[in-house]
Order: structure tokens, then C-alpha cells, then sequence
């Protein structure tokens, strides 16, 4: 059982939720870091901004992008901030627009998130 009281709340209702509503569409975890991502996405393509190094601490504004990936087992990049790989899935991608292995496409960004959420769910 986690320490954060919204976990517990979360793992309280999940126990009573429906069944049938199983998804990551009903999954309010992956939505909130979903969202976040998309979020983050959209400020990083209108801006070509990219932050140059990785922040020290997994906190502030940073935090949960950096927390929501690490919980979908995404592992950073050391050399390139704001780039993450997922071996389950054999995926990469950078949110930094200066890096070539920056991901142009959200709709591709937001499937690869629905397929860690599904390799993590559904692995054993």
C-alpha cells in the first residue's frame, strides 16, 4: 500500500469498481499523466523549447511528467533530456524539439503511452 492518501483512495475504489470498466479510458491514473504528457507536449511544439539538462530532482513543475513516465516503467535518457525509452515496448521518443529523436506526432506519443499502460497491466 502506497503512502500518498490518493493512492489509497484510488485502491480503495478500484476494488469496487466495475469490471467491465477495465481500460485505460477508466484508468483515472493513466488519464491525469496522459494529460499531463499531452500538455506538455503542446507547450514544447509551439515554443521549440527544450530544457537542456535534467532537472536535479524529480519535483516541481517537472515532477509529475518525470514521476508519470517512471510509474509506466519509461526510463529516462541520461544524455538527452526530456527523452525516454520503454524496453517492454520497444519504444523512444524525446519532448525536447532540439533533439533528433524528438516526437513530432501526439497521436503517436499517446499510443505509446496507451501500450506501456497496457504492457504493465496485462505482462504477467
Amino acid at each position: 500500500m502506497s503512502s500518498f492518501p490518493e493512492d489509497q483512495i484510488y485502491d480503495s475504489a478500484s476494488r469496487v469498481w466495475p469490471h467491465c470498466a477495465s481500460g485505460h479510458h477508466w484508468d483515472l491514473r493513466f488519464l491525469a499523466k496522459a494529460t499531463v504528457v499531452g500538455i506538455w507536449h503542446r507547450f514544447f511544439k509551439r515554443n521549440q523549447f527544450g530544457f537542456q539538462t535534467w532537472p536535479a530532482k524529480i519535483s516541481g513543475l517537472t515532477g509529475p511528467i518525470r514521476a508519470g513516465f517512471k510509474s509506466l516503467r519509461w526510463k529516462e535518457i541520461r544524455d538527452e533530456p526530456w527523452s525516454w525509452t520503454h524496453e517492454g515496448i520497444d519504444a523512444s521518443f524525446s519532448l525536447n524539439p532540439r533533439l533528433r529523436s524528438w516526437c513530432d506526432g501526439g497521436k503517436w506519443l499517446r499510443h505509446q503511452l496507451r501500450e506501456s499502460w497496457r504492457f504493465l497491466r496485462f505482462e504477467k
